[in-house]
């Protein structure tokens, strides 16, 4: 029987979280002869092997290894194996409710060219329920949202594929799907289509990585804004005059962020402490911009 779905994740020295993902589609309605999970390992340090055991799925599971090389890369490489029809991304750190591929699935016939995204229900790690709250970051006005969209693999194929010059964290997916607008693709939205996002709530021990982070996706939006210099890149980014200078202004108060996080060490952020870790984060993002710019114009000359 043809494969309808492949369903994508890209996962990268996370292989501990993968085993929950995977079992999560083990639970789907739709026939497990209909669709397949492509699982891309993005040269992670420990390999995925001893977390995953492929004979434990109905599900034709295939497990690709490739150079470490960013996401943009990875996804590539997985849409290039995939055998179904539609393309489903999904992170490895998302729960596919029980009709995830069927909706999808389903949203596809009824719109030959089309993107299809889910809901993303983000949940704390002890509470990965089914049952939606609404929360802000649940909300999204993305075209293309890697963490829980599908797309024709035609069309993926006819858009260029994703850009492997980013090879940092960041906008490789909101500028793709810009070119997906190009060829153009309907966005349709789909909230039946849940994942939920396992997301723990920042503690002050976390916030070195997400300053990193900051600056990976600064830089990755530097380079988004390059290939895509338009309005509504720089108003996604950030990446203009105004916003720049307007976040200096918070630079004065590191030392107050710094203390702030230092403080709540292994303790979640809560209040003043999670504003602090925030606009930390801010500060760290626009420095890389601003990094970024000046070594692009500093090429150019």
């Amino acid at each position: 029987m043809a494969i309808d779905v492949s369903v994508q994740i890209c996962t990268y020295n996370r292989g501990a979280r993968v085993p929950a993902c995977l079992d999560a589609l083990a639970r789907q309605v739709w026939p497990a002869t209909r669709f397949e999970v492509v699982l891309v390992d993005d040269g992670s340090e420990e390999r995925l092997a001893p977390h995953i055991d492929v004979t434990n799925y109905a599900f034709p599971l295939r497990v690709l290894r490739v150079p470490h090389g960013g996401l943009a890369r990875a996804r590539n490489a997985g849409i290039r194996a995939a055998a179904g029809e539609i393309v489903l991304f999904i992170d490895d750190d998302t729960m596919a409710h029980e009709h995830l591929v069927e909706h999808h699935w389903r949203t596809h016939q009824h719109e030959a060219h089309a993107v299809v995204l889910g809901w993303v229900n983000h949940v704390d790690p002890d509470d990965a329920s089914p049952r939606r709250r609404l929360r802000l970051a649940d909300l999204s006005t993305s075209f293309f949202w890697t963490s829980n969209v599908s797309v024709r693999r035609q069309d993926l194929l006819a858009a260029g594929l994703f850009d492997e010059t980013f090879t940092e964290y960041g906008w490789e997916d909101v500028e793709f799907g810009e070119r997906l607008r190009d060829l153009g693709l309907v966005r349709r939205v789909n909230r039946r289509a849940v994942v939920s996002h396992v997301k723990r709530p920042w503690r002050g021990a976390d916030v070195p990585a997400l300053l990193r982070q900051a600056e990976a996706s600064g830089r990755s939006a530097v380079l988004y804004v390059a290939r895509r210099p338009t309005r509504r890149a720089r108003l996604a980014t950030g990446v203009s005059p105004l916003r720049i200078a307007a976040n200096r202004l918070l630079e004065p108060g590191e030392p107050w962020y710094r203390r702030r996080v230092d403080r709540a060490g292994e303790r979640p952020l809560r209040r003043l402490d999670w504003i602090a870790a925030y606009l930390w984060t801010r500060v760290a993002y626009f420095r890389a911009v601003r990094a970024a710019l000046g070594h692009a114009a500093q090429d150019r000359a």
